[in-house]
């Protein structure tokens, strides 16, 4: 769909006629080195479209409620500074423009809704004039975009750490990942020196009838070599239209064999990952919230309640888990709970935050659980974390987590296809706190021997919400008076040589040296068999200092 920036603009090209006061724009022009096509004219005023309604949909719903007309100028000045050949420049007329946008009469409360700010516009236009004299003095029109965008994810990153703009390349990963659906042939897929390795062969995708085996590496798609692009590339090239056709060639221990030709089917990627610990305890990983994630949790333990009659507790392990979908982090709470608020969103004022709450319903008919974290569970996480432990459902167990108590909201714009992820309001917890910089505080604190090591490094630092740049600030509206009163750590001596070979999931592994991940399970199960000995765990009590005040 051609853009209104782009109709005006290709009207303004052929007359050079003055259009909402530009009459400045391609006047005065220097002889032009490159004749541009119709296309390369549609691409540029394409990107001074996306800048105004970028620019646009955050003057109106930001939550920090920023001068978009100041970013904006900041952002063209920017984009001339580091053009290093001198093509992206702003001319004596460009600065007159941007002088008349400054001073034009800001729209009024209600106005602004329906037309918005002219001077924003104006702005674009003067993106237009520059991109069009860069372009026309030999710059790419590739290189053009790549430094817009750049830019304009600058201006975004000044408004808060989680604002960004995603072109539609970016939209359609975005997007995919956040159905868990797309067109394949049901690989999971490892980078192996380089090269895409089968991981494993999807028992429900077209794979299975193909003579494609784990170990196999992926060293041609469509009869193109990809030896030497990457895993990413790889997936890339394989992933496409349901329905179409994929031609893989493989070599297995040395030998390539002869091309196999793959019709791509509907993958589901879940987010979900389902497994029991003995007889008596179960146990859900969740990696992302998806569209599905809610409901394929239940689907697991709709499975458990048969398989595991004698359970006796479940685990909710949300553990690096960077966030998500809000409504499936509501979906998800609300499986757990009977009553009562699971987050309120808004801006901390209860006239205008939107409260959700429980329905009747704990699909676990009140069996005891537990809720893992670590200090990379976020955001759509800490929703749930919070939401349980406010609610006196579930212990948390773990580590502090990341602390990002924002919402983004997804704008898709038409006119490109591309997307902007814009913090538009403040979530909190069930108990009215927010946890933006500070993260859900564990009920039960990890640590081990080499945790403690690794937090006596100086050099050692676990990345939070609060380390970023441009964060928000914590309103601090409510106080979270939450404590840890226990530390859960291995029992002396015992490590992964100790844990039975056939429990997997009490393995101890380190995950970039900032989350221990396996005896944190074996805390929790342990807490959920009450009675029986702890072989691998202890606890003990911490000394709980003065309750924040109110």
């Amino acid at each position: 769909m051609k853009s209104k920036l782009s109709r005006i603009f290709g009207a303004a090209a052929i007359a050079g006629a003055g259009i909402l006061g530009t009459a400045w724009l391609l006047q005065d022009k220097e002889p032009a080195l490159v004749t541009l096509t119709d296309a390369n004219k549609e691409t540029i005023a394409e990107n001074g479209q996306t800048l105004f309604t970028v620019a646009q949909h955050a003057s109106l719903s930001s939550v920090v409620s920023p001068d978009m007309r100041t970013l904006t100028v900041e952002a063209l000045r920017e984009l001339a500074d580091k053009s290093s050949t001198d093509q992206l420049t702003l001319t004596a007329d460009s600065e007159t423009g941007i002088q008349e946008a400054m001073e034009t009469p800001r729209p009024g409360r209600f106005v602004e809704h329906v037309a918005g700010d002219q001077a924003l516009e104006t702005l674009a236009y003067i993106y237009i004039d520059m991109a069009m004299r860069a372009a026309e003095r030999g710059m790419s029109i590739a290189d053009i975009e790549a430094a817009t965008t750049a830019t304009i994810n600058e201006m975004l990153a000044k408004l808060d750490s989680h604002s960004s703009y995603h072109t539609p390349e970016e939209t359609k990963k975005m997007m995919e990942g956040m159905s868990g659906h797309f067109g394949g042939i049901g690989l999971q897929l490892e980078e192996d020196n380089g090269i895409a390795t089968v991981q494993n062969v999807m028992e429900t995708g077209p794979s299975k009838n193909a003579n494609i085996q784990k170990g196999d590496r992926i060293v041609a798609v469509n009869g193109e070599d990809v030896t030497t692009i990457g895993l990413d590339a790889t997936v890339e090239k394989i992933r496409g239209e349901i329905g179409t056709d994929v031609t893989i060639t493989i070599e297995r221990a040395g030998e390539r064999l002869d091309p196999q030709v793959i019709t791509r089917d509907v993958i589901k990627q879940s987010t979900v990952r389902a497994q029991t610990i003995g007889s008596d305890i179960g146990m859900v990983s969740v990696s992302s919230f998806g569209n599905e994630t809610a409901a394929d949790i239940e689907a697991e333990i709709i499975k458990m309640r048969t398989t595991l009659p004698g359970m006796r507790g479940f685990i909710l392990d949300l553990r690096g888990n960077p966030g998500g979908l809000l409504p499936q982090a509501i979906a998800v709470s609300d499986l757990f709970l009977e009553n009562g608020n699971i987050v309120s969103i808004g801006n901390g004022d209860p006239k205008t935050d939107r409260y959700s709450a429980a329905r009747p319903g704990d699909i676990l008919n009140g069996l005891p659980m537990v809720v893992l974290m670590s200090n990379g569970s976020a955001s759509a996480s800490e929703i749930v974390a919070g939401a349980l432990q406010d609610n006196k459902r579930a212990p948390i167990l773990g580590m502090q987590s990341f602390g990002k108590g924002s919402v983004q909201t997804v704008i898709p714009l038409q006119h490109n296809g591309g997307a902007l992820r814009l913090t538009t309001q403040l979530y909190f917890t069930a108990s009215g706190a927010s946890i933006q910089g500070n993260g859900i505080t564990p009920n039960i604190a990890y640590e081990d021997e080499e945790l403690r090591k690794l937090k006596a490094d100086p050099e050692f630092k676990q990345r939070r919400e609060a380390d970023l740049s441009h964060t928000l600030p914590n309103p601090n509206l409510v106080k979270d008076t939450t404590q840890t009163t226990e530390i859960c750590e291995p029992q002396a001596g015992v490590g992964p040589a100790n844990v039975p070979a056939t429990d997997e999931s009490l393995k101890v592994t380190l995950r970039d040296k900032t989350e221990i991940v396996d005896f944190i399970a074996a805390c929790a199960v342990e807490m959920l068999r009450p009675g029986a000995a702890r072989s691998l765990t202890g606890t003990r009590p911490v000394v709980p200092g003065p309750a924040p005040a109110p």
